[in-house]
């Protein structure tokens, strides 16, 4: 479950935490960048339509989600995406069978049952994600394999 991943580009948009829904998703942002021509012409040109991502970034009071794509390089044809550099990292991952609905289930349970297995890892994880000098959980979904591939950043590795 402990690795080190090499750096990532994260590529979206950003979402903040009073869009959230009332069954605590973004599932109605998610469905609006699947139904975005800028979106899916960036995944188009870029290779990726078989990449879905979301990602959480916290702070100390709040978060940020981000839905889009992840790819291994700089991408130069952005279509209007704002990208985000996710370090070299040491990071706790976990990988099962999923698909695009796994990225719009309610954050109150995907998220606390991930940190509840890593924990049970032995895994030590802030009480408060913000507080963490990397507050990333990263959720990519492989449209060909069916993998969801959930990532909490845990430190910088040189």
């Amino acid at each position: 479950m402990k690795t080190t991943i090499n750096e990532l580009y994260f590529y979206g948009r950003p979402f903040p935490a009073s869009l959230i829904d009332q069954n605590r998703s973004f599932a109605e942002q998610n469905m609006m960048m699947e139904n975005d021509e800028e979106f899916t012409s960036f995944l188009k040109e870029n290779n990726l339509e078989n990449n879905r991502a979301s990602l959480v970034v916290f702070n100390p009071d709040s978060f940020m989600y981000w839905y889009g794509a992840i790819s291994e390089h700089e991408l130069t044809k952005n279509h209007g995406m704002l990208k985000m550099n996710l370090p070299k990292s040491e990071v706790a991952i976990k990988e099962t069978n999923g698909d695009l609905a796994n990225l719009s289930t309610p954050l109150n349970s995907s998220i606390p049952s991930f940190l509840k297995e890593v924990t049970a890892e032995g895994i030590k994880v802030y009480e408060n994600l913000g507080d963490s000098p990397l507050p990333y959980v990263l959720q990519k979904v492989d449209l060909d394999t069916k993998k969801l591939t959930q990532v909490l950043y845990l430190k910088v590795s040189e």
